[in-house]
């Protein structure tokens, strides 16, 4: 191992040292295309100042080759800044199966097919302290190229306005490893991936922020059937994209942890195209932006789960989904007090369901979303809403369908779960029903919402309302009509169900039985202790108000307790 000053030529001490040397560099430019295939240090600024490494080696303003080659060595670099070198793969390095440590190093303003600032191939890249990755371009991967191996970035590294024509503008990531710690990656720009790229590689980041970049797809971060986990805090944040503002996972696996946040992005938070999508730990989706649908999520047939605490919040669609919006035969599974709040949409503040599955577990809830139009909670459009374990809609507010709004679809309620003090303007408070089914099971219940008419569920369309297992309708409240069901299909009551407590202002306390609806009543059914004629004119039916051209059919069940009458006529 020897130390030697370099005072003519980098190569020429380059090719003079043996494994293990030292080579010190004062500063000053040094113009030179350099190739290493031995083990070195080499540290820049000796004596004071910067050491620059120029690869535009005769002065015209281009690039005559890649500033450092490393051919299988272990290199340590210090205090260099590397710049405008161009190359096929790697414009300032090619790093090809080496182990390359840099601490204060810069990689800026070179240019390359793949990896303008650098290229990595199969070996194992380290940054430390005030490496800066800066102003390089490349068709691919415009700050780094990682190929199937290692990069290692810690605290105080930054990657920064780079840009790729076709993706990754900050960091391709093609099968490889990628662990990012502390870091921040900014202003890059690309196709696809306009921070990050990552083609079926691993990639974990750890307090990392991800901000203020650009893409088609994939603002922030593009994962194309790789692994992504986002740990200790990161942040993904005001990225902008058509699809994927924040995030773009397609047919990835993507994980949220630490209380990680994607927020503040432009064209969703998260673009979610057949692949999955996991938060945990009270994780968050919140105030990110879509102007058609999906402002907190897309998910374009895939999987997202939610787990402990995590959140979407505060998000806003311009037509449908203002949380989340579900598609193309997606399943959205709520656990352990996850929560969809304060978003909105035209339709579907919280959720918009289409044709796809939602199941609510352990005391989940989508609450204090809003819709100009339907569903302020849910839109259920032909899909499948499953509520179980004390999952919960509430206060939730639209035109129609305070809670839910469910066209054509199924939604199950089982296990003490509850949609309540929701409010409509217009109808069903806490359901609108239109076409759809409604079975109400295990103690479920649908409480203390408010509309004009239907305050608990509005029924129309050929729907069917069943009321099962200790269901209950009750404590809800209308203007107008159907204080707890404005009935104009088909409503079954048995097994302990009951409507109670309800109250309209004028006609049918405990359900309006409109033109065609009909009303079943079996087993210990009961409609019990509603009120009508809150508004105190000719109006009745406390318990039922049976319009003309509806049906009754009582096969047991009891009606009492109601004012100002039980029913009417």
């Amino acid at each position: 191992m020897g130390v030697g000053i370099c005072s003519a030529s980098l190569q020429q001490a380059v090719d003079a040292s043996i494994d293990g040397c030292i080579i010190l560099m004062r500063p000053g430019t040094w113009n030179e295309n350099v190739r290493i295939d031995n083990d070195l240090t080499i540290i820049g600024g000796y004596g004071g100042g910067q050491t620059i490494i120029n690869g535009d080696t005769n002065g015209d303003g281009t690039g005559d080759g890649t500033v450092f080659t490393i051919d299988y060595a272990d290199v340590v670099m210090n205090g260099l800044a590397i710049v405008n070198g161009e190359g096929e793969f790697g414009g300032g390095i090619c790093n090809r199966r080496g182990m390359l440590t840099l601490t204060d190093v810069s990689v800026t303003r070179n240019t390359a097919n793949e990896g303008g600032g650098i290229y990595n191939e199969g070996g194992t890249v380290v940054t430390s302290g005030a490496c800066y990755i800066g102003e390089n371009t490349a068709n691919d991967g415009g700050g780094i190229y990682n190929q199937g191996g290692t990069v290692v970035m810690n605290h105080g590294s930054i990657i920064s306005e780079n840009a790729a024509a076709n993706d990754g503008g900050g960091l391709f990531n093609d099968d490889g490893a990628l662990i990012l710690n502390d870091i921040q990656i900014t202003g890059n720009m690309a196709d696809s991936g306009g921070g990050i790229h990552n083609q079926r590689g691993t990639f974990t980041l750890n307090d990392v922020t991800v901000t203020g970049n650009a893409a088609d797809r994939g603002g922030g971060i593009y994962n194309d059937h790789g692994m992504v986990i986002m740990n200790d805090g990161s942040v993904v944040s005001h990225n902008a994209a058509g699809a994927g503002g924040g995030v773009y996972n397609e047919d990835g696996i993507f994980t949220t942890t630490g209380a990680s946040s994607i927020t503040s992005n432009t064209g969703s938070g998260i673009y979610n195209d057949g692949g999955t999508v996991n938060m945990h730990d009270h994780s968050s989706v919140s105030d990110n932006t879509n102007e058609v649908c999906g402002g907190g999520v897309y998910n374009r047939g895939g999987t997202l789960n939610m787990y402990d605490s995590a959140s979407i919040s505060g998000n806003q669609a311009d037509d449908s989904g203002g949380g989340v919006y579900n598609t193309e035969g997606g399943t959205f599974i709520m656990n352990d007090d996850s929560s969809v709040t304060h978003n909105t949409a035209t339709n579907g503040g919280g959720v918009y369901n289409d044709g796809s599955t939602l199941n609510m577990n352990d005391w989940s809830s989508i609450s204090d979303n809003n819709a100009t139009f339907n569903g302020g909670g849910i839109v259920n459009s032909g899909g499948t809403v499953t509520m179980n374990s004390e999952s919960s809609v509430t206060h939730n507010t639209a035109t129609n369908g305070g809670g839910i709004f469910n066209r054509m679809g199924i939604v199950n309620m089982n296990d003490w779960s509850s949609i309540s003090d929701n409010n409509a303007t217009f109808s069903g408070g806490g359901v609108l029903n239109s076409g759809g089914t409604v079975t109400m099971n295990g103690d479920s219940s649908v409480i203390h919402n408010t509309a004009n008419n239907g305050g608990g569920v509005y029924n129309a369309g050929g729907g069917t309302l069943t009321v099962n297992g200790a269901g209950s309708i009750s404590g809800n409240t209308v203007s107008y009509h159907g204080g707890g069901v404005y009935n104009l299909a088909t409503l079954d009551m048995s097994q302990d169900s009951e409507i109670s407590g309800n109250t309209a202002g004028q006609n049918g306390g405990g359900v309006y039985n409109a033109y065609g609806g009909t009303l079943n009543m079996y087993d210990d059914s009961a409609i019990i202790e509603n009120i009508a004629n809150l508004a105190e004119g000719n109006y009745h039916g406390g318990g039922i108000y049976s319009a003309g051209g509806s049906t009754l059919h009582r096969y047991g069940g009891t009606i009492s307790g109601n004012s100002p009458d039980q029913r009417y006529p």
